[in-house]
């Protein structure tokens, strides 16, 4: 984005040339050596260009500086915020505002969802006073900011049409926020972009080994999977952070309970995808080849699930042996093939889980990902200069601060206060449980071995909740007994016709076996964290979701819009552009609905003097002897539509950060 110098005052001038600085924390060193790009005159006027990740924490800054009247405390914790607005790609990313204890007085999960509402507020207000402020829309400009899970779809061809390191040089953010060497973290960003790159190329071989067919002309193009977005989910333990800092021994053994928790937490993550996060997406059927959808799954799976994957998805899809794209097009005419539908193509096409090599992943042991990671890495699938990809990874005391976990499968939430409010809850219930195990004994490397086949069995479910696929297979003989355990609850399986020695698990089955589990195994669990109406949701998701799930609602909601009955009913080009849209518009002004009724419910409490006498002294200042509730409920409408003025953008930004402080001091508290 590019927009006047002048447009800025004194406090956003400041932190630009802050986040200009070769080393944050040594400004002796002076300005990054590519400063020049993002100051620059045009027709003798000074100019500024930052990506538009960037500009929401130039218009916080700013917006913090607009007015001279505003309290110094708000003015401080606003600054504060500013580090928590970060940029690795092209999409902006944040992090939580502050630490939201799980308890059942602050709702447990809906404090979480009220959080995230607060900061996605926040960030379409400061979208908005930029545009505003900073001029964008006089000179053809306009941000605007939702919740996507997808590389947009002009990105991805325009990913197959150039070079790797042009689209490197394109869309590699420069880093300016949340680092304190930017241009290192840029040029570790195209550290990733190259190793993805090589990786997904690398995945021909692995394709070839496992016996699967490749198309003559098909070469994978330069990977984009970076763009893809996520939420990042941890929970930490202040019990266990305690106990692991105060031991001699606390990391070895931090690492030995962590990785068994996340031996078991991945046998349930099938319960998450789709019922509670989804990334829709429709495959043409001159796009359905191995090496395009399969993305990294060669890398992730072993052989023997790879292939029965992929036999299995072609099934689905109901898709005969590839040729080249146009050959697969003619052919899908005459036949009436018409590709497939996905409910989490993120899932996908991402790096989500590296996978043991000669050395295990998860065995406990101090280094073991360090080895795995040097193996990937003499295989060209993997960097050891890029951190650990795992659905769900330990965050560790010695390196973080805090011991807990860190959820990487949430794609994107079709609603804050019941998608996210309720998988925060089954992610803190599946986690405690896993230590429950651990502590009876049935949750040992006995159970769950540490071998690459029983590592691709339990993620084979996750996968193929992703792609929809209906069943899995596992060998009888060396079946893991924890998945046994699981099992032993399932209705539906029985021995494979076409796999001698195998089970054929249907992967709706296996979910709901996962949820007889959880009522039979975490009983005293659920009860201790009052999540019994958690579990009765989630059994909604799982045995309707077409009507329940956050994938059955995003599709219902995508196909009124083309005004279709099914997704092969139109084609993957009209569908993808729909869900675009549906994320561009629909979505974002549900989740706009959402966080503005927190924000109602917080200024009911502003007008009734509940916010302590020094945050009513800042409310003073902003409202004026103005009601809060009817502050907000009169400039909300305009928010939406987008044809609201600066000033009252600005109003609301210093609301909804009186708000958040209100909420930080009262998490800090307890």
């Amino acid at each position: 984005m590019r927009l006047p110098y002048r447009s800025l005052n004194a406090l956003a001038r400041a932190t630009l040339h802050s986040d200009l600085l070769a080393h944050k924390r040594q400004p002796q060193h002076g300005a990054r050596q590519d400063a020049g790009q993002y100051l620059f005159a045009d027709q003798g006027e000074a100019m500024v260009r930052v990506p538009i990740s960037y500009l929401h924490k130039l218009a916080l800054a700013d917006a913090l500086g607009s007015d001279p009247d505003l309290a110094v405390e708000l003015r401080d914790f606003g600054s504060n915020l500013l580090k928590h607005f970060t940029n690795d790609n092209t999409a902006p990313e944040q992090f939580s505002s502050y630490v939201v204890p799980l308890t059942r007085g602050r709702g447990m999960g809906k404090a979480v969802a009220k959080e995230t509402a607060q900061r996605f507020l926040l960030t379409q207000l400061l979208a908005a006073y930029a545009n505003r402020q900073f001029r964008l829309d006089e000179t053809g400009q306009h941000s605007l900011v939702y919740f996507s899970p997808h590389t947009p779809l002009r990105q991805k061809q325009l990913g197959r049409c150039i070079p790797a390191t042009l689209y490197r040089e394109l869309f590699m953010n420069p880093c300016l926020s949340g680092w304190d060497e930017g241009e290192k973290k840029h040029r570790y960003m195209h550290t990733c972009h190259a190793t993805l790159t090589q990786s997904r190329q690398r995945t021909r071989m692995r394709l070839r080994a496992a016996g699967i067919g490749l198309r003559a002309d098909g070469t994978p193009a330069g990977d984009t999977s970076l763009a893809n977005n996520g939420t990042h989910l941890s929970l930490g333990s202040r019990r266990l952070t305690d106990f692991f800092a105060g031991h001699p021994f606390g990391n070895a053994q931090e690492k030995v309970l962590g990785d068994m928790a996340i031996k078991i937490t991945e046998y349930f993550l099938p319960l998450f995808v789709g019922h509670y996060s989804a990334a829709p997406w429709r495959v043409d059927v001159g796009e359905f080849h191995a090496e395009n959808i399969l993305g990294f799954l060669p890398h992730q799976l072993a052989d023997g699930q790879l292939r029965q994957f992929w036999r299995q998805w072609r099934k689905k899809a109901r898709h005969l042996p590839s040729g080249p794209s146009w050959w697969d097009k003619a052919k899908g005419r005459v036949l009436g093939l018409k590709g497939d539908y996905v409910p989490d193509m993120r899932l996908l096409d991402y790096f989500v889980a590296l996978p043991s090599t000669r050395h295990a992943m998860l065995d406990g042991r101090l280094g073991n990902s360090a080895d795995v990671v040097r193996d990937l890495e003499a295989q060209g699938v993997y960097s050891s200069a890029m951190t650990l990809y795992l659905p769900y990874r330990l965050r560790q005391v010695a390196h973080i601060g805090f011991s807990g976990f860190e959820g990487r499968y949430y794609s994107t939430f079709e609603s804050l206060t019941d998608d996210l409010a309720r998988g925060t809850e089954l992610q803190l219930l599946i986690t405690a449980l896993a230590y429950r195990y651990m502590a009876a004994g049935s949750g040992t490397p006995f159970h769950i071995p540490d071998d690459r086949n029983t590592e691709s069995d339990r993620r084979q479910f996750f996968f193929a909740a992703a792609a929809g696929i209906p069943a899995c297979y596992v060998r009888r003989q060396t079946l893991a007994p924890f998945l046994a355990r699981i099992l032993e609850n399932a209705q539906q399986v029985r021995p494979s016709n076409r796999y001698p020695g195998f089970l054929k698990i249907p992967v709706a089955e296996y979910q709901r076996a996962l949820l007889r589990v959880l009522r039979k195994d975490a009983v005293d669990l659920i009860e201790m964290h009052g999540l019994q109406d958690t579990l009765v949701d989630l059994e909604r998701r799982v045995t309707l979701p077409q009507e329940y799930s956050t994938a059955g609602r995003m599709r219902s909601d995508i196909l009124s819009e083309l005004n279709a009955t099914h997704p092969l009913d139109v084609s993957a080009t009209e569908f993808n552009q729909a869900t675009e849209r549906y994320y561009r518009e629909r979505l974002r002004a549900s989740h706009l609905h959402d966080a503005l009724a927190f924000l109602e419910a917080d200024a009911a409490d502003m007008d009734g003097g509940r916010y302590g006498s020094g945050l009513n002294a800042t409310l003073g200042r902003i409202l004026k002897g103005r009601s809060a509730l009817a502050c907000v409920r009169e400039t909300g409408a305009g928010l939406i539509n987008d044809d609201l003025d600066l000033a009252g953008i600005t109003r609301l930004i210093h609301l909804q950060l009186a708000a958040i402080q209100h909420d930080a001091l009262g998490c800090a508290s307890i």
